[in-house]
């Protein structure tokens, strides 16, 4: 019988894990947002109260963004009498770690969660504090996510480091000068258009609109201070087709880029696409490149579209799996697209996932002989 316990406890973290690696609680191809995120939950709420350790023990695994936050919630909304002092030690650790790689205004909204639940432990405190103490620039939050931080910093009575910083949170308008640069800047941007180019992007773009800025010259002046992120974001909402700075980029992240323009315009750019993805790719790989004969069996039929809130999300990771095995395995990589394809780089979300059908026929490599049919690839496939 213990043997049977721990075969069901496997499967329980395995499922779990594979969730919270993969699960947004959005809205899925075959599923709607709220069935999406009502089966989450019940998988956090049994995980908890099943398998407390291990669940916190999950947080140091690569689960992703959306998890990590649910997962710190939990264990902090929780009374201390569920866990020893112990546990809640480590629980304590494992929680300051994942808060610390999350992208702020992850963060930011994790406390704001917390005190919209009426969350207001001495853990759940400790944990806030900590981690805007870690905070490289205060300063900069207080300007991008300023509502978020006042909440944060009300709700867990926190002493800020200086009085300015109150300041700028709880009565910005009452100050006629700030020392802090950062802050002097926001203060005079709401009189002087010229210094809107001087704050972040999401700070700028509403003080803009204040002024009632043309949008083209906004963004021409504001660009300089954009991130990455926004301008590769920008061009993806607003169409502009300009060449984006993919260097660095993540690997999923370029290929939900390559995905968003047309086919011809693709093809028309292949060789720096195709470059900045394997570029990204063997970053990744790393050194662990030198694998073996390695097929994979990518999806690009219709429903690897994804939906409205995550478009073309699955193909992108399916692209993105594909050129990481390339990078890994060099010529021993086959990859077999469900479509029959055999251009990643113009694969669209099309048609049915037909697994059981034959595949077209594939040159046969020199040395061996390929099958018609699709199945594993042969010597020489």
């Amino acid at each position: 019988m213990a043997v049977r316990g721990d075969v069901v406890a496997t499967e329980d973290v395995l499922l779990f894990v594979n969730a919270a690696i993969t699960a947004t609680g959005q809205r899925e191809f075959h599923a709607d947002a709220d069935r999406q995120r009502l089966s989450l939950d019940f998988l956090h709420a049994y995980m908890l109260v099943n398998y407390r350790e291990l669940y916190a023990a999950t947080l140091a695994l690569g689960i992703n963004h959306h998890n990590t936050a649910l997962i710190a919630r939990r264990l902090l909304e929780t009374p201390d009498t569920m866990a020893p002092a112990e546990q809640r030690c480590v629980e304590g650790r494992l929680i300051g770690r994942a808060l610390r790689a999350l992208p702020p205004q992850r963060a930011y909204r994790l406390f704001a969660g917390l005190a919209a639940a009426g969350v207001n432990n001495r853990r759940a405190r400790a944990v806030t504090r900590d981690w805007l103490a870690a905070r490289p620039d205060l300063a900069f939050d207080a300007v991008k996510y300023r509502g978020l931080l006042k909440t944060a910093v009300r709700h867990a009575h926190l002493r800020l480091p200086d009085e300015e910083l109150g300041a700028f949170l709880f009565a910005p308008h009452r100050r006629r000068t700030f020392t802090t640069p950062i802050f002097e800047t926001w203060r005079r941007a709401h009189h002087d258009r010229s210094q809107v180019f001087e704050l972040p992007y999401t700070v700028a773009e509403g003080l803009a609109a204040r002024h009632g800025m043309d949008r083209a010259a906004f963004l021409a002046g504001i660009a300089p201070r954009m991130t990455r992120l926004e301008r590769l974001r920008l061009r993806e909402t607003t169409g502009d087709r300009d060449r984006a700075a993919l260097a660095g980029l993540p690997l999923t992240r370029i290929a939900s880029y390559v995905l968003s323009l047309p086919l011809d315009e693709r093809a028309a750019r292949r060789a720096e696409l195709t470059g900045a993805l394997r570029a990204a790719a063997r970053r990744v790989a790393g050194r662990r490149a030198g694998w073996g004969r390695t097929v994979a069996v990518l999806d690009d039929s219709f429903s690897s579209y994804g939906s409205g809130t995550k478009r073309r999300r699955p193909l992108a990771v399916a692209l993105a799996a594909h050129f990481l095995l390339e990078a890994l395995a060099g010529d021993a990589y086959t990859g077999l697209w469900t479509s029959g394809r055999r251009d990643p780089l113009l694969t669209h979300p099309l048609g049915p996932t037909p697994l059981g059908m034959g595949a077209p026929p594939r040159p046969p490599r020199p040395g061996g002989v390929c099958s018609t049919r699709w199945s594993w690839p042969r010597s020489g496939c």
